[in-house]
């Protein structure tokens, strides 16, 4: 029997007998038992005794005992109180119904009953309402622990014919996905609906090799917000089947932005010049190796152009670093403009910058002449006076005007004669071959066996002035 000093039972019933004899046996077993007769009455004494049952006569002077269960059941600060309806041979079968089928009582006493029965009743009742509270703290605390968690806690539900739902979701479905869990409650779709456009296939697939297979899903993806911001969200959750087909998730998601964020800097930063915002070595290196597998696969030629700044630890030496910067800022906006889209300018390191033109022509001598024409843009184009601004806060504020010329080193490759590292070295070979032979010119690579006609200038492009 449950512990009599911790519960309080009121019972309401307008027959003065009834009342006494049930009253007198509930207190006889150690309740504290409260006795009203009415409608008013029940109400008045569980809202200000708040009872562990209230055992309600259906049939009362001033109102029906249903009436009275729907009232209570009405107001959250009774929602722990039990109501038992009682009941004699007069009441029908639907008024016994409309309390039990309702949800408005949680239980059914027909009289007359004996003691025995009675009091086993009682106590079974006590019992479960003492396990629907431990219940309904567990859910509490479980509830807390997941409104602290840096994300959101969640089971989804893919049904038999292809919808879903999420049973359950914490509270920071709101901040995830800007929905309540009340809106994906029977439907899902108000979720799906935010999966950003390109990754919703990837998405769909993922669950539904998690469904097959019942493997764990895990997945990052975008959503996409109303007002056109997009967060990284990332996934984590078991699957199970059920009896109907169906597979229920229980998992986790969580905001990742930040941290996509801080490895997409990562990774800019591992391939990328700080200063230039250029491909750096790395990331050069990939693509001349990309154009390589191309070109032999195609037919097409490309070409490597290798440059170096004539003089220009002359300016860093004479102004500093900071002018140096400068000049390798608006050199890397000349190179832009000399190249396609489709071209990659590379900064090789100091002030060595690398050109790589892809898929030129089948022909070789065609290739040939496209590149040169390009090298020779460029140089032109570097060799124009730079006006520089300084304005930092380590110098004051002038105006240096700055005249560059540049060392162009060109080789045409196939994918096929030559390993990434041989062509490097050919295009920066050549590049030193025009500054011995006088700076402010393209050469082309030459073979070694051949290099004595490029001694007699026979190979170079025709010298030029800035």
């Amino acid at each position: 029997m449950a512990d009599p000093a911790s519960t309080t039972l009121v019972v309401i019933d307008d027959d003065p007998d009834v009342l006494r004899a049930t009253a007198r046996i509930l207190q006889q077993a150690g309740y504290q038992v409260i006795t009203g007769a009415s409608a008013a009455e029940a109400l008045a004494l569980t809202r200000r005794h708040r009872p562990a049952l209230l055992l309600l006569d259906v049939m009362l002077p001033d109102g029906n005992g249903v009436d009275v269960a729907r009232q209570i059941k009405s107001e959250p600060a009774l929602h722990a109180v039990f109501v038992i309806l009682l009941s004699g041979l007069k009441t029908s079968g639907d008024d016994q119904a409309a309390g039990l089928t309702g949800g408005l009582a949680d239980g059914y006493i027909a009289r007359p009953i004996g003691k025995s029965e009675l009091l086993a009743r009682v106590d079974a009742m006590l019992r479960l309402r003492s396990a629907q509270e431990a219940l309904r703290e567990a859910l509490a605390r479980l509830q807390k622990i997941a409104s602290r968690l840096p994300g959101m806690v969640y089971q989804y539900r893919l049904r038999p014919d292809g919808s879903s739902c999420f049973p359950y979701a914490s509270d920071a479905i709101q901040e995830v996905y800007q929905v309540t869990a009340e809106q994906v409650r029977d439907d899902a779709g108000p979720v799906l609906a935010m999966v950003h456009p390109d990754d919703y296939a990837s998405v769909i697939a993922s669950i539904q090799t998690s469904a097959r297979d019942l493997t764990a899903w895990c997945h990052d993806y975008r959503v996409k917000f109303a007002d056109d911001r997009v967060r990284w969200l990332f996934g984590n959750a078991l699957p199970e089947r059920e009896a109907d087909g169906g597979t229920l998730w229980h998992g986790f998601i969580t905001d990742i932005t930040e941290r996509r964020l801080i490895e997409e800097q990562m990774r800019h930063q591992a391939l990328y010049d700080m200063l230039t915002e250029l491909p750096n070595r790395r990331l050069l290196n990939d693509r001349l190796r990309q154009s390589m597998a191309a070109g032999k696969r195609s037919g097409h030629y490309g070409a490597l152009i290798f440059l170096d700044l004539d003089n220009f630890k002359t300016l860093n030496d004479t102004h500093g670093h900071s002018v140096g910067d400068l000049l390798l800022i608006e050199v890397t906006r000349r190179l832009k403009s000399c190249v396609r889209e489709t071209d990659t300018v590379a900064r090789f390191g100091g002030d060595e910058f690398v050109v790589l033109l892809s898929d030129l022509h089948a022909d070789r001598a065609s290739s040939k002449a496209l590149a040169a024409q390009v090298a020779e843009k460029i140089r032109c184009s570097l060799a124009q006076p730079y006006v520089l601004n300084t304005n930092s806060q380590h110098q004051t504020k002038a105006t240096i005007e700055h005249h560059c010329t540049t060392s162009i080193g060109v080789v045409i490759f196939d994918g096929q004669e030559a390993s990434l590292d041989d062509i490097l070295k050919w295009a920066d070979g050549a590049m030193y071959q025009a500054k011995d032979a006088g700076r402010n010119r393209v050469q082309f690579y030459i073979p070694a066996p051949l290099q004595h006609l490029a001694n007699a200038g026979l190979t170079l492009l025709p010298k030029k002035t800035a």
